[in-house]
């Protein structure tokens, strides 16, 4: 047998025919190419934000235009009978949504620290936008073989593309680096990186385009089918799904007969076996109509009737958790998941067509239509969760015609010693915790700025991680981490972390009169930190006994004791706080060869018994050498 290898004219040739077919898609992958290209080497240019956004909407502009040409052509837009130029009008409307969405995005680094929920939604239109192109060619169509056929098509081309784009890279890759070590030619880090977005962007972009199936009425009567396909969803997805489902149905026997509500930690469970159910469906879709397969649809119907109770189980584990702490975005998604696998399954159990294409169809309109408008994920876990908080603040008279008592001043916020106040002695920590969560959850969110209508005057408020414990202060409240609450006490016998950082009011605190040398220090365990200030090279070390040693050019010029230190941090405060005062994270050290002062920013240890391991070390040290 002879084997056939392309020539280089052949995947020219290739190339040249996946450009005609899907011009804009090619041009678009060039220009997101280049320009993260020019991003890695220019990451610190004033207006980076511009092109990262640039670069965002890009890649959705190539979803959108595949999904255009992909629709014109199982439509016979470029069949011949109309001027191929008309089609690019259809690209005029997504060009102008996302010219109008590239300045909804944040510009500033500032706003960029709060872009959760904008990256949320980015990943929620994209969602939407792969499903369209999965279903845009037989939207019209009543058959769902088709469907099936393409997609399987798509997955297939999708997964040798990464194969050969991560074989490619890993060998020209290694090309470079023996390039570097043997011919001694210097090759920049960088160079890695612009090869793999070069693979990623361009490579693999046009071999996956040139995979696309065009012969669209073909796939409707297409009636190939891997065996190896059958094989897994057979043996495999449903063997999982079913022991799923019958670990489920032991675990609702259970709380029924305890009369207890349902862990919530039971979603995943009931998620993870919808999924592999529904994926098993698909897989084995295109043999259902055989007589010798016959079972497929007995397993189908029942798998979806055995399924609905375990979603009225998940729909109350979702109201246990909304009713204990409120709705959030994932509370918020989590429901929506489960209304869909209810409507799915309602759908499968009773229509006599069973179209699988209303699958993707129905996913990309609800990943659409959450993301937006008052009813989105954020509006509404927003207003849930503000809610939630003004009915604690006032329930514990903290809040009185909708505004703070006794609100503290910010200039008296800084330093302040971490003490219990009046105000917070009649408070529960269940309280304390619940206000310190959704102000944390805000800040995340970028909506910490509507708490500002409860403080006259209002505070000043950045998009900064400390704004959580800058109001509760100004509320005259402790503020509680969120982990710290649920970390176990520090006179456990069991293993425990432990991680403490100071005041974040206070991180930029250090009085550096009498002092002409800085280092910023970044310890971990078991390892040496070199730091190079001044022309000198200082290394730093901490051993097992918590003595810091520094050296200037291997002579020792400090030893410092830093037990004492380390053991009263972890006696005075709990496993996790983020709020050590100045003093307690301060050290001084005085000998013939100068002093120094560390300062603490952050500790991390491991604890069992009496017996403390240093992990890590954040730390500002001032020195001067006589």
């Amino acid at each position: 047998m002879k084997l056939k290898l392309h020539s280089i004219d052949y995947l020219a040739k290739r190339a040249s025919e996946t450009f005609q077919r899907f011009p804009s898609v090619v041009l678009i992958a060039i220009v997101g190419t280049l320009t993260s290209i020019y991003l890695v080497h220019n990451e610190k240019i004033h207006n980076i934000y511009y092109f990262i956004n640039f670069v965002l909407c890009l890649i959705m502009a190539v979803f959108s235009t595949l999904s255009i040409y992909i629709f014109s052509e199982k439509n016979d837009i470029l069949s011949g009978n109309i001027d191929k130029k008309k089609q690019y009008l259809l690209h005029i409307p997504v060009f102008i949504i996302l010219t109008f969405y590239y300045f909804t995005l944040p510009f500033t680094e500032e706003q960029y620290r709060a872009i959760t929920p904008e990256l949320m939604r980015y990943a929620q239109y994209n969602i939407s936008l792969v499903m369209i192109v999965m279903f845009i060619a037989f939207i019209n169509k009543k058959k769902s073989l088709g469907i099936w056929n393409f997609n399987y098509k798509l997955a297939e081309r999708f997964s040798f593309a990464g194969i050969y784009s991560f074989t490619l890279f890993t060998g020209l890759s290694a090309a470079l680096f023996s390039i570097d070590k043997l011919l001694e030619i210097s090759i920049p880090e960088k160079s890695y990186l612009d090869l793999w977005i070069f693979i990623v962007g361009i490579f693999t972009s046009i071999f996956f385009l040139a995979g696309i199936p065009k012969d669209y009425e073909k796939l409707e009567e297409e009636t190939f089918y891997p065996p190896y396909l059958k094989f897994f969803s057979q043996f495999v997805l449903i063997s999982i799904s079913l022991i799923y489902m019958f670990i489920l149905y032991l675990y609702g026997l259970k709380i029924a007969m305890a009369w207890e509500l349902p862990n919530g930690r039971v979603s995943a469970l009931i998620l993870g076996c919808a999924s592999l159910g529904i994926f098993s469906f698909i897989s084995l879709y295109p043999l259902q109509e055989k007589d010798e397969n016959a079972w497929i649809k007995v397993f189908t119907k029942y798998f979806y009737i055995l399924l609905l109770p375990l979603i009225g189980m998940l729909f109350i584990a979702i109201n246990r958790r909304v009713s204990d702490y409120g709705i959030t975005e994932p509370r918020y998604f989590l429901s929506i998941i489960a209304f869909w696998l209810f409507g799915i399954s309602i759908y499968f159990i009773f229509s006599k067509i069973k179209d699988i294409k209303y699958i993707p169809i129905s996913l990309a309109f609800i990943s659409f239509f959450t993301a937006i408008g008052p009813w989105s994920a954020y509006n509404v876990s927003f207003n849930s969760q503000f809610s939630r908080l003004e009915r604690i603040l006032i329930k514990d008279k903290i809040l009185e015609n909708g505004k703070v008592v006794n609100q503290k001043s910010e200039k008296n916020i800084i330093n302040t010693k971490i003490e219990k106040s009046n105000q917070e002695k009649n408070i529960e920590n269940d309280d304390l915790y619940e206000i310190s969560s959704i102000l944390s959850y805000l800040n995340t969110y970028n909506k910490i700025n509507e708490v500002n209508k409860f403080f006259d005057p209002p505070l000043k408020l950045t998009l900064h991680y400390s704004n959580p414990q800058t109001i509760m202060e100004a509320m005259n409240l402790r503020y509680v981490h969120p982990i710290r609450y649920f970390e176990p006490s520090v006179n456990s016998n069991k293993q425990i972390s432990l991680h403490y950082s100071i005041k974040y009011q206070n991180m930029n605190y250090l009085d550096i009169s009498g002092y002409d040398i800085f280092l910023k220090n970044n310890y971990y365990s078991k390892n040496s930190q070199e730091i190079k200030a001044k022309d000198k090279i200082f290394k730093i070390y901490i051993d097992d006994k918590f003595k810091l040693t520094l050296k200037e050019n291997d002579v020792v010029i400090f030893e410092v004791e830093c037990n004492d230190l380390f053991r009263k941090i972890v006696k005075k405060y709990k496993s996790n706080d983020y709020s050590l005062d100045t003093e307690d994270a301060l050290i001084e050290f005085e000998n013939k060869k100068g002093k120094i002062k560390i300062f603490f920013t952050s500790l991390s240890f491991t604890k069992k018994g009496s017996n403390l391991t240093l992990n890590n070390v954040q730390s500002d040290i001032l020195m001067k050498i006589n």
